[in-house]
C-alpha cells in the first residue's frame, strides 16, 4: 500500500501544479480564454481520474482485510454518517437562521 500512496502523493502534487497554473493565468495580466485553459483542464481531469482509481484499489485492499463484524460495524457507521448529513442538508435547506437580539 506504500506504493499506492507514494503514486496518490505524485499525482497529488502533479494535481496542485496544474492548479497553480491555471490560477496563474487567470489571475495574471494576460488576457486568457477558455482555449488557452483547456489543455490544463484535460490535464487535470485525467490526473484526477488515476487518483480516483488509485484511491478505489487501495479501498478495495484495505476492504480485503477487515473482518465480517469489522465491515458491519462499518456498514452501520457509514449509514449513521449518511443521516446526519441528510438531517444537516435539510436544515441548510431552510436558509440560516436569523437570530433577532433583544432590545
Amino acid at each position: 500500500m506504500d506504493s499506492g500512496r507514494q503514486q496518490s502523493d505524485a499525482e497529488m502534487r502533479q494535481l496542485h501544479s496544474i492548479h497553480q497554473q491555471i490560477a496563474d493565468k487567470l489571475l495574471g495580466t494576460a488576457p486568457v480564454s477558455e482555449a488557452d485553459l483547456a489543455p490544463l483542464a484535460q490535464q487535470a481531469t485525467l490526473v484526477d481520474q488515476q487518483v480516483q482509481q488509485q484511491w478505489l484499489k487501495t479501498a478495495l485492499r484495505v476492504r480485503a482485510l477487515l473482518t465480517p463484524d469489522q465491515l458491519t460495524r462499518m456498514n452501520a457507521f457509514h449509514h449513521q454518517v449518511t443521516a446526519i448529513n441528510a438531517q444537516i442538508e435539510a436544515l441548510m435547506a431552510h436558509g440560516p437562521i436569523k437570530v433577532i437580539p433583544d432590545r
